[in-house]
């Protein structure tokens, strides 16, 4: 089951999903290592230092 809609937050913006990110780590942040994992695996570059610059915090 997909949770995000990829309609509503596109995954290969950075900068929407470096705002998903914070999100998560304010509102839901059990999900946080989810989130993490999805930029990781992108095959976007930008995207996964994202990622690794939050998982870094």
């Amino acid at each position: 089951m997909n949770v995000l809609s990829k309609t509503a937050i596109c995954l290969d913006d950075e900068w929407e999903y470096r705002r998903l990110l914070d999100l998560l780590s304010e509102a839901i942040p059990k999900l946080l290592d989810w989130g993490i994992e999805l930029g990781i695996n992108s095959r976007n570059e930008e995207i996964q230092e994202a990622a690794n610059d939050h998982k870094e915090k």
